[in-house]
């Protein structure tokens, strides 16, 4: 039983748009005012729940609640793949039909989104020569560039930026052509006493669009405008502050029209690849699962958060070779678009998702249909998506939606296989809305395969501190938060110049709301958590967990467990018949057995998989050699014990050992009331801060001579740098031999974070 079948009734959370976002507080003399406001209020802004058919669709809910003959701003919140653009396309060709003085102006993010759209268009029934295409501003009137002023084409499909007035990142105005059809669009409607619909889809990839110059740019079709219809899965707290802009040009009226988040339709099989070793220079975890797939007779799609991992696999010959076995041509789908999210326009050059092709790219995170039989879709998260959120999340730069939106883009069941770094472990505190049992259960799992974020190294000895989900109904009272703090800093300043302008709330919500949140504890900061949990709680509308690995797991070895420790003890038996085994050091030993168990087992193991089986031959040598430590003691510490401690060893090597842990068992400190032992954070001892170089290289020749030491799960000093050294080390002895709680005494009126020793796991003094 997975972890996510004891959540199978938790609801999954959301962004909800709410009327009350729209109503601003004011201030009024008298209650009768601010009644008679709210009153008014609500009935210019309402809001529906569209309810779902037996196949999990809105169409006959949203066909009965949105009336394009009406104004107003028409938000349609809806998870994906809830048929939310089929279903308005039908509406739309059915109101085009009747009435002959709409236009229909679709405003999408990516360009590519255009050509989805003219061929969803065509399909309906509709002509080319009822449409105008983007593609065509900026040519010759024969090519058909003033095709806009054509009154039959009725249907226009433009980008965002378009519309907004856009100039791009190295234009100071946006091009004469485009801003001619923006201009000359607008007064034609006018002139011939045309109205105008806007259908932005896909929003929340268009929101970084937006500006207060681009609000500007729209009120060209304020005496046209009929409606706006905004549809997106993944709203956000920006998004608030683009459906302000745009409900001004419809008299201030909202509806807002939201489904609910039933599961009632197949969802694809969602498995999650916890691994440590995938970069854009390292394929050999990914490699074994992508042939597996392919030999299985699966269709492959990978997106990347890199572009550099995707030329990876794409100049990969063996694995290219293994990806063709599908019958598809591979098509590169990578784009100048490092992080598929930018203030100008896609380059309409770039390749594009075929579902035609097996497809690896960058640029199909959102408004893509995957829609494959028998399909495994690759999703690749960025490998520092288990530590803090930066700007290194290449194409998930935008946050958790753009992990959802990616997640969501196969359409018919499959599997999808998410690569990803372990997630730090979780403040069940935060949780709400969940039994005990439940978030036991979170936590554990969540510890399992996650890591300790008190063991995280920061430049500034900063506690990285358990992250915390933060529902999505708190973010807007989080950013406002923060601009009331920001406020606060400013009124001294203010009160001493009153000609300074205080910001702006809205403004504030549309800049910065998005760092904000990618910035705070869970939410963005550490995408693996956040898709960690999502898997556990069946957060994923299409996708459900069906199975997770975890590559550097003591288990994960490819072997039965049982049959690896009976092979185990034969390969031991057959070194013990050597006289001389019993009196070797335990890196020999090590040595001898590793290649030994290797040369034996099958090469159709991957690397990860070799790698534990190494990692499980010195586990299994320290439980037999090894008789002076107690079991739970890290192995690293343990084979120190046997290599350097044990009379077999180095006696000049042994002698800098014990003189290195003696010092950090010399600094423990004693309670004042005697009661107990306790060890101070390392800046408040420095006790290697004279010998750093000598310690950094003392460490650098026990790994050279001890090839055990460079196996990633006995993690000895990885990370380590001269300059860190002596912490790490002290730190090491520490954790090592020592079971620890938090312990935060006052030292001269300031607090400390020490760690109180609760028992010694050492059974000498090593």
């Amino acid at each position: 039983m997975n972890v996510n079948d004891h959540f199978n009734d938790y609801p999954i959370d959301y962004f909800k748009v709410e009327v009350t976002d729209f109503i601003e507080t004011l201030g009024f003399e008298t209650s009768e005012l601010a009644n008679s406001y709210l009153e008014r209020e609500m009935t210019l802004k309402t809001k529906d729940i569209l309810t779902l058919d037996a196949d999990g669709y809105i169409r006959e809910s949203l066909q009965q609640n949105l009336n394009l003959n009406e104004e107003n701003t028409c938000v349609v919140n809806c998870a994906v793949g809830q048929g939310k653009t089929t279903s308005l396309l039908n509406i739309i060709k059915s109101h085009s039909e009747q009435e002959q003085d709409f236009f229909y102006v679709f405003a999408v993010p990516f360009v590519s989104l255009i050509s989805q759209y003219q061929n969803d268009l065509i399909n309906l029934g509709l002509s080319e020569n009822q449409i105008f295409n983007y593609d065509k501003i900026g040519k010759e009137r024969e090519e058909g560039g003033l095709d806009y002023l054509d009154g039959n084409r009725r249907f226009h499909l433009v980008t965002i930026n378009t519309l907004l007035g856009n100039p791009g990142e190295t234009a100071p105005l946006q091009a004469e052509a485009k801003h001619n059809y923006i201009k000359n669009l607008s007064r034609l409607l006018e002139i011939h006493h045309k109205k105008v619909i806007f259908i932005y889809d896909e929003i929340h990839d268009g929101i970084k669009n937006f500006s207060r110059i681009g609000e500007a740019h729209l009120w060209y079709f304020a005496r046209s405008i009929k409606k706006n219809v905004i549809l997106s899965a993944t709203y956000n707290v920006q998004s608030i502050e683009v459906i302000k802009m745009l409900i001004k040009l419809t008299n201030n009226k909202l509806q807002i029209l939201e489904s609910e988040r039933i599961i009632c339709k197949p969802q694809s099989q969602l498995f999650l690849h916890f691994d440590r070793m995938y970069s854009s220079t390292n394929l050999s975890s990914i490699s074994p699962i992508i042939t597996r797939l392919v030999r299985e007779g699966k269709k492959i799609d990978v997106l990347s958060y890199s572009k550099n991992l995707c030329k990876k696999i794409l100049d990969n010959n063996p694995l290219r070779n293994v990806l063709r076995e599908q019958g598809l041509e591979i098509r590169d789908c990578t784009s100048n678009l490092e992080a598929n999210q930018v203030t100008t326009d896609e380059d309409i050059s770039v390749n594009r998702y075929d579902n035609n092709f097996c497809n690896i790219g960058t640029n199909f995170k959102s408004g893509v249909s995957i829609e494959k039989e028998n399909h495994a879709f690759i999703i690749i998260l960025p490998p520092n998506s288990g530590g803090p959120y930066g700007a290194l999340n290449g194409i998930f730069s935008d946050g958790v939606n753009s992990v959802i939106q990616a997640v969501a883009r196969q359409r018919i069941p499959g599997e999808i296989h998410l690569f990803l770094r372990s997630p730090l472990w979780m403040d069940g505190d935060s949780i709400v809305g969940m039994s005990e049992q439940q978030k036991a259960l979170l936590i554990h799992e969540m510890e399992r395969v996650g890591r300790d974020p008190s063991t995280i190294e920061t430049r500034n000895n900063i506690r990285v501190p358990r992250v915390k989900y933060i529902p999505f109904s708190e973010h807007i009272s989080l950013v406002r938060q923060k601009w009331s703090t920001q406020i606060q800093r400013l009124l001294i300043p203010y009160s001493n110049n009153q000609n300074l302008e205080l910001p702006d709330l809205d403004n504030y919500i549309l800049t910065e709301s998005e760092k904000i949140l990618t910035l705070e504890q869970f939410l963005g900061k550490n995408i693996s958590s956040f898709v960690t949990y999502c898997a556990f709680t069946n957060q994923f509308y299409n996708a459900r967990l069906a199975g997770y690995d975890i590559p550097f797991s003591t288990t994960d070895t490819g072997i039965d467990d049982e049959e690896l420790q009976q092979f185990f003890d034969e390969k031991l038996t057959q070194l013990g018949t050597d006289e001389s085994w019993e009196h070797l050091p335990i890196s020999e030993k090590y040595s001898l057995m590793r290649n030994l168990v290797l040369s034996a087992v099958s090469n159709n193991l991957t690397d990860y998989q070799k790698s534990a089986i190494k990692f499980r031959v010195i586990e299994f040598l320290l439980l037999k050699y090894d008789n002076r430590f107690d079991e739970t003691v890290k192995p690293s510490l343990k084979y120190l014990n046997l290599q350097y401690n044990n009379g077999h060893g180095n006696s000049q090597m042994e002698s800098k050992l014990n003189y290195y842990i003696g010092k950090v068992l010399n600094a423990i400190q004693i309670s004042e009331g005697g009661d107990f032992k306790y060890f101070k954070p390392y800046k408040a001892v420095n006790i290697f801060e004279e010998e750093k170089e000598e310690l950094w290289k003392f460490i650098q020749d026990i790994k050279a001579q001890n090839p055990a030491f460079n196996l990633n799960l006995m993690n000895f000093f990885r990370t380590a740098t001269q300059d860190n050294i002596g912490k790490r080390f002290y730190e090491f002895i520490r954790d090592a031999g020592f079971q620890t709680e938090e312990y935060k005494p006052r030292v001269s009126g300031r607090q400390q974070i020490c760690k109180k020793i609760i028992r010694s796991f050492l059974s000498t003094n090593l």
